[in-house]
């Protein structure tokens, strides 16, 4: 017989029994809509990478074997819609879609009404801030990337609240979707392995390790995928993406580039290959460029890199600590405030939306000099950490929704390894920093608010069996 918890749970899902919350997660779909239908598509020179421009149901850029230039979870949903339009309007749909479903989710767990309310607010909220909406209009892989990520949030969120097979399913699959979005997200399946791992140790559920099993073996597809798809650049731009990684750390940049180029001098690289650097360890004509130019006469430089680049560098990093310290401080302030490209066009006022996220409401890659803060997400940080404290000496654990706190710890920790290796591996302007870790900075926000949320309800509104336990130690029998 199916126990009540796990009868109707789609309904509860659906906001139980608060309307509030329920019209919040109607009307966002609609808003979405409203904010991208007047906004023409932004398109780039990486954009015919991921679809062939004004075509609808064209599959030929995607593979499962990495044989593609991009990742399947990308490419795939965009051939399924019509156009430059049509993607826009697909990129609103599946983001409000993952934040409501996110809304929904926390809200589920929180009793206190004014804090139910306020989180799923908040989520909503951040959904049309500019940093979010802006890339709903960009045709590229980051506003997939952005809410598959959110959506498996949700997903982890409701299956640790109660284990279930086909709760395991939902998650499985939009874990699997975010994995095969961008190559340097599968940290975060990682740091969710670690969570269920934990929680499947305390609970003892089957279901929790099968899901723990899975996220480990997406992680090791989507790294040889991306592995894999190092002849697919080759054959496109005559250079593997291993190798236009290189230009990254000896670019202007790195604060260590001028170390880096000094120390590869020395290695057993093809000297051809430094024709383009100058002394100070720009290279000449950006990365790209420079890539292409230089393999063209030094084609040596691509199997060198191909076969040798990601190990050489990853040893530099490792015996300079001092340096990649310093990386690390330039480049992740950058990394963890969402930047803004193409159109703005946001329902969220700036003023609300600097209350989560640290950058401005500009469109960054018309201004890339504009500074960035973090102040916010620093500020949540610190309150959710507050609250499990404050929650943890008032012994309100026991009956409190501890596998919902490890599965966004595991959030946290993992989206932010993924935030520090795209900081190490690539080192460019500041709004394309924060591109390129766009999805984990806005797993890192959402889990910070929703840990709030559930640490706030815990400290106001102490569930009955806990206060029920505490009288009794206090009036023992």
């Amino acid at each position: 017989m199916r126990t009540r918890s796990r009868e109707g749970w789609w309904l509860r899902a659906w906001g139980g029994t608060d309307p509030v919350v329920r019209a919040m997660v109607l009307v966002l779909p609609l808003v979405k809509l409203l904010t991208v239908i007047p906004v023409k598509a932004s398109t780039y020179p990486d954009s015919r990478s991921y679809v062939r421009l004004g075509s609808w149901m064209d599959f030929s850029l995607t593979s499962l074997d990495g044989s593609s230039l991009r990742p399947w979870g990308v490419t795939a949903w965009l051939a399924l819609w019509p156009g430059e339009p049509g993607i826009v309007i697909g990129h609103a749909l599946l983001s409000a879609v993952a934040w409501g479903a996110l809304a929904l989710a926390v809200a589920g767990l929180v009793d206190n009404p004014v804090v139910r309310r306020g989180v799923a607010a908040s989520l909503v909220l951040i959904a049309c801030t500019a940093q979010i909406a802006s890339w709903d209009s960009v045709i590229l892989g980051e506003s997939v990337s952005l809410s598959t990520g959110i959506l498996a949030l949700a997903a982890l969120v409701w299956l640790v609240r109660d284990p279930g097979w086909s709760r395991a399913g939902l998650f499985a699959a939009a874990a699997l979707w975010f994995a095969m979005t961008r190559p340097n997200v599968f940290p975060v399946l990682v740091g969710w392995a670690l969570s269920l791992v934990l929680v499947g140790i305390l609970r003892r559920r089957v279901v929790v390790w099968a899901v723990a099993a899975a996220l480990v073996v997406f992680s090791g597809y989507s790294y040889a995928y991306n592995i894999g798809s190092d002849a697919a650049w080759t054959a496109a731009y005559g250079a593997s993406r291993t190798t236009v990684s290189l230009a990254y750390p000896i670019g202007p940049w790195n604060p260590s580039s001028r170390q880096i180029l000094a120390d590869l001098r020395k290695s057993n690289a093809p000297r051809c290959m430094f024709g383009g650097v100058g002394q100070n360890g720009a290279v000449v004509g950006g990365g790209m460029t420079w890539v292409t130019r230089t393999v063209a006469k030094c084609p040596a430089m691509n199997t060198w890199a191909t076969d040798n680049w990601q190990r050489w560098y990853l040893n530099w990093l490792v015996t300079h600590p001092a340096a990649t310290m310093g990386i690390i401080v330039s480049q992740v302030p950058y990394s963890l405030a969402p930047t803004i490209w193409g159109t703005v066009a946001a329902a969220t006022p700036n003023s609300v939306a600097q209350l989560y996220l640290g950058t401005p409401d500009l469109p960054q890659d018309a201004h890339p000099t504009q500074s960035y803060h973090v102040q916010p997400l620093i500020l949540w940080l610190l309150g959710a950490v507050v609250l499990a404290i404050a929650g943890a000496r008032r012994r309100l654990w026991r009956a409190s929704p501890w596998p919902v706190d490890l599965a966004l710890a595991g959030s946290l920790v993992g989206s932010m390894v993924s935030v520090l290796s795209s900081a190490l591996l690539i080192q460019t302007a500041p709004f394309e920093v924060a591109q390129e870790s766009l999805a984990s900075a806005c797993i890192i926000t959402a889990a910070a608010v929703s840990a709030v949320a559930v640490g706030l309800d815990r400290v106001l509104t102490p569930r009955r069996d806990a206060r029920a336990g505490r009288r009794a130690e206090a009036h023992p029998a």
